[in-house]
């Protein structure tokens, strides 16, 4: 059948690899939550107070589930702040662009605010041609991320100490 999609040949997505695995650590431990197969890893941490989610590899519509469960133990909470590192993505379509306004949306009743780490790449590029610097910041470095996460905190709650 010419110009047909031939689900024989084309699969719609590859199967999950039996090398996925999820993990939860224990209280007292940096790493709260990591998912890993070969597409894509993404780990969970507590980054001085703040939820960090670190991502690596191919964020696409057959990896975003994996995305997705580690930004839902983000979430989770109720943080004033997230903060999502993706310099080490080699690759990300609508679908993770979708994840990154979701979880946005997910901080809104908190007066949250999401902080994307992304450096002078592709994924700096995707976000600046759809205009998403309007609604979360980006940063060079987690660093930058993480001293305006803690300004916005100190201007928010007057006499208070941010985490």
């Amino acid at each position: 059948m010419p110009g047909g999609y031939r689900s024989d040949v084309h699969p719609p997505f590859p199967p999950l690899p039996t090398a996925s695995r999820y993990v939860r650590s224990y209280e007292g431990d940096p790493l709260v939550a990591q998912y890993e197969n070969p597409y894509i890893r993404v780990h969970l941490t507590d980054f001085e107070g703040l939820p960090l989610v670190d991502v690596w590899g191919e964020v696409d519509l057959g990896t975003l589930p994996h995305l997705q469960r580690v930004l839902d133990e983000a979430l989770g909470t109720g943080p004033k702040a997230l903060i999502i590192d993706l310099r080490k993505v080699t690759f990300i379509d609508s679908s993770g662009v979708g994840a990154l306004i979701g979880a946005k949306k997910r901080l809104l009743p908190f007066r949250g605010e999401l902080y994307v780490v992304c450096g002078d790449d592709h994924v700096r590029r995707k976000l600046g041609i759809m205009k998403l610097a309007s609604i979360m910041r980006l940063h060079p470095s987690t660093e930058e991320a993480l001293a305006d996460a803690r300004e916005e905190l100190r201007a928010s709650r007057p006499g208070q100490q941010p985490p």
